[in-house]
């Protein structure tokens, strides 16, 4: 492996006494150039409030099966990992054990090291969850539209066809969005670009990384504005969290619309991961969220 061996980061935080010789690491895996400090933010100041000796490192990569190798071989000093773009449904095939919802929505975003084996769970559907239900009450009879089907897109659809809410899904690559949708029992719609034609709906879901400055898609819209302006009164959410305010949730408030911010979901879905990493129930979410907010004003 090309870049640079997760021991010797460890290593190199232990001779400059960022973290000690007992300290339990958290990974967050990300692609290349697609991890954020927002996380670190949110989890070591979860676990500084908690005065357990954990700490949260980057751990982006090119290489995913060389990132896991490294966690079974660290006899339980890696204690577990969260898993963002565009890892979420690759990582599967590398675990051990998959809990059930993660495998019906076909991503995982959190894994847990448990004596050398990783489970593998899904925590990106409670956070959507909790994000949609601060503004509304999510019921059979409602309609979502949810643009994009990668592992978030999978989450929050699988979560909303649970709560009985009717959910049409596009994606750009349609065979893929067909057969997710399949999987899952949801409708197809089509390409990104039929989202033009869609039909009103009570909620309509960015789960792509259009908009995202960390993707380079700053200042850009998935979805048409024609959409919106049919939809006044419906709920906006953008799982895009750097801007906080996207253009799509800047058109949708211009619109009329109720919009949810990326953070909320964020936020949730680290909630359940510090829990899992430090098997503790109680969890400064307080801590957690003036983190997060703080990370993202500095970013604004």
């Amino acid at each position: 492996m090309s870049e640079r061996p997760l021991r010797d980061q460890i290593s190199s935080m232990e001779a400059d006494g960022t973290i000690k010789p007992t300290t339990k690491i958290c990974l967050l895996i990300a692609g290349k150039g697609k991890a954020t400090g927002l996380g670190l933010a949110m989890h070591n100041g979860a676990y500084k409030a908690m005065h357990v000796d954990f700490y949260y490192i980057k751990a982006d990569t090119d290489d995913l099966k060389s990132r896991i190798e490294e966690i079974r071989a660290s006899k339980g000093r890696i204690v577990g990992a969260s898993v963002t773009i565009p890892y979420k449904e690759d990582i599967m095939q590398y675990l051990d054990h998959i809990d059930e919802r993660a495998k019906k929505i076909g991503a995982v975003n959190t894994v847990l090291n448990v004596d050398g084996k990783l489970h593998g769970y899904n925590s990106d559907w409670i956070g959507a969850e909790e994000a949609l239900e601060q503004v509304t009450e999510l019921r059979r009879g409602m309609s979502a539209i949810v643009a994009g089907i990668g592992g978030g897109g999978m989450a929050i659809s699988y979560m909303l066809k649970e709560k009985g809410v009717e959910v049409t899904v596009y994606n750009r690559n349609v065979e893929k969005g067909r057969d997710a949708s399949d999987r899952l029992g949801i409708k197809f719609g089509g390409s990104l670009d039929d989202l033009s034609s869609a039909a009103q709906a009570d909620i309509i879901v960015n789960t792509t990384s259009i908009g995202s400055r960390v993707s380079g898609y700053e200042g850009e819209s998935i979805i048409p504005k024609a959409l919106l302006e049919k939809c006044t009164g419906a709920v906006a959410f953008d799982i895009v969290y750097l801007p906080r305010d996207t253009k799509f949730l800047i058109e949708a408030k211009e619109a009329g619309l109720k919009v949810v911010h990326g953070e909320r979901m964020l936020l949730s879905q680290a909630v359940f991961q510090v829990q899992k990493f430090t098997g503790r129930e109680e969890v400064p979410v307080d801590v957690m969220e003036r983190e997060l907010l703080s990370y993202l004003a500095k970013q604004a």
